[in-house]
């Protein structure tokens, strides 16, 4: 570094870390198109180790940035910056830096933390070692997520039957065909990002963390978690409908803190008349079952499916098109959503969370200037999107899957007609010379011009052309006149003037006295070029005897 390490411990970590890449990008040691593994020109991501004394201020483990930093032909953002201590021995607490190391990685994934942070935190158990608490284990609903694992999901089309599963801690010893996971829902038409169980078997023998006490070792068996991950796309950060309870193990003793008496052994039942039973949050029956038969410290078998399975239809969202599809500032546009289940409209109190869930989209960030009012006060539901603060762009109604929940099932992901929001006028540009000049006779042919609009991708096709009133055969001044109106109503005009030219006298010819000659012949010439008296020369002269020839053919 370039400075001694006073100048950096109270300095903004990035300061550093750009010395630092800028060094080893120049020394080659560095090179940024190693970690660029989707091709985007962006370095996916990277962890930077801080070594300290006990005695100096820690920079804390954070996800941080380094704003618009580019380094050859990379750009680079996000990092995870972890802190390493030495002891007074000089000895690293090298467990608890591999623990740091890790959780900082998954934020680079895209996980959350799991311990409390605000309250609104999803809390795991210490117990269960996972990497978003306090150990280095990637449960198994993250595999799914980070399409890590590919698990056996049953549905209420699945009847029960034998199921085997590796244990996770063999996850790279196992191969593909090893079944690592089994998810039990409904209906998977919006799996992941839906209400389901899924179950994994730990069976010990690892170390997961610094903090915690293994509890697999001496009870190995299924853990069972209950997902609830509807996900909110427009929050970049905590994007989780609920945040506090998005992912929980189930606990079978119910004591609410996880330990080895929550773990399914053989003989345990997870069914609709098991303590904790097999229902949803909001006590939807779902018939989803699963039992150990027995554990080895290679496989678990499981019996699992749908008993009884709910075959109660799921929610339908049908949209109708915008009641206006181009609107500008005062204007307003309605959607009407009709949510059924089966042949019967869902009930009012069912769909009165739908405002959580709505969302219009924008195609350009001044379009969002606009207002949305809900009504799920009735059924069909009413939206209405209006433009009163200005602003322009595309706006559409979008529900992810799950946007209604009933009978224990979700909707599936629905999308209106897109809405224009316009509130600049089109333009016309004229093509060739304005004035236009003719002469008095000659047919009037038309130069053309060139309709523009920001938002109407029809422009073009309404461009009118007024040349009416242009007569050649009478000299004058004529106008033209180009007009065009957009989708939102906005107008545009452009006029060409045209001028008819009086056709002039006819040329008289007056030809010179003197004569004009060349090594052909001579002749009296008119100033417009015609010849007169021409003569061919008899024989060859030069350009003197040419000059002064004043005789035909002399």
């Amino acid at each position: 570094a370039p400075y001694p390490s006073t100048h950096y411990e109270n300095a903004p970590p990035g300061n550093l870390v750009r010395e630092a890449l800028d060094y080893y990008y120049e020394q080659g040691v560095f090179d940024p198109a190693q970690f660029d593994n989707d091709k985007d020109g962006k370095v996916d991501a990277f962890v930077v180790n801080s070594l300290i004394t006990s005695s100096k201020p820690a920079w804390r483990n954070v996800i941080d940035t380094l704003g618009d930093y580019e380094i050859g032909d990379y750009s680079i953002d996000d990092y995870a910056h972890v802190m390493s201590q030495l002891t007074e021995t000089g000895s690293m607490w090298y467990e608890l830096v591999t623990d740091s190391f890790n959780h900082e990685i998954g934020h680079l994934l895209g996980l959350g933390d799991n311990y409390n942070i605000d309250g609104l935190t999803n809390v795991l158990d210490q117990a269960l070692y996972e990497l978003m608490t306090s150990g280095v284990y990637v449960n198994t609903y993250y595999k799914v997520l980070l399409d890590w694992i590919d698990p056996i999901i049953l549905t209420n089309d699945d009847p029960v039957g034998r199921i085997e599963l590796s244990p996770v801690e063999l996850y790279e010893e196992t191969g593909e065909n090893e079944n690592k996971a089994v998810v039990l829902i409904p209906d998977a038409a919006n799996l992941p990002f839906t209400e389901f169980y899924i179950a994994e078997y730990r069976r010990g023998g690892a170390k997961y963390g610094f903090y915690v006490k293994p509890i697999f070792d001496a009870s190995p068996g299924i853990v069972i978690w209950h997902c609830n991950t509807y996900y909110n796309r427009m929050r970049k950060d905590n994007s989780y409908f609920y945040r506090e309870d998005y992912l929980k193990s189930v606990y079978k003793s119910g004591s609410g803190k996880y330990g080895a008496k929550d773990i399914y052994v053989a003989g345990d039942e997870f069914s609709s008349g098991s303590t904790p039973d097999s229902s949803f949050y909001d006590g939807t029956y779902t018939g989803a079952y699963l039992k150990v038969e027995h554990v080895t410290p290679e496989k678990a078998v499981l019996q699992a499916g749908f008993r009884d399975p709910n075959l109660d239809p799921a929610p339908v969202i049908t949209i109708s098109e915008p009641s206006v599809k181009v609107i500008k500032t005062g204007v307003e546009s309605v959607i009407t959503m009709t949510i059924t289940a089966g042949d019967e409209l869902v009930p009012v109190d069912t769909i009165k969370k739908l405002s959580d869930r709505l969302f219009m989209y924008y195609a350009s960030e001044t379009a969002n200037a606009g207002g949305i009012t809900l009504s799920p006060t009735k059924n069909p539901v009413t939206v209405t999107y209006d433009a009163y603060f200005g602003g322009e762009g595309t706006v559409w109604l979008d529900l992810p899957g799950g946007a209604i929940q009933y009978n224990g099932k979700d909707s599936l992901p629905v999308t209106s007609e897109k809405i224009y929001v316009d509130n600049t006028p089109p333009e016309i540009s004229l093509l060739g010379a304005n004035p236009q000049k003719l002469q008095q006779g000659e047919a009037y042919v038309e130069l053309g011009a060139k309709a523009t609009d920001n938002m109407d991708p029809e422009i073009e096709g309404k461009l009118e052309i007024d040349a009416g009133e242009v007569n050649t055969a009478v000299a004058g001044s004529y106008t033209v006149t180009y007009s065009v109106e957009d989708h939102a109503g906005h107008t545009a005009s452009a006029k060409r003037t045209v001028i008819v030219e009086e056709e002039p006298p006819p040329h008289e010819h007056i030809f010179s006295t003197d004569w004009t000659s060349d090594g052909t012949g001579h002749w009296h010439a008119c100033e417009c070029g015609e010849k007169a008296d021409f003569a061919a020369h008899d024989e060859e002269i030069d350009q003197a005897v040419e000059s002064t020839c004043t005789a035909q053919g002399k």
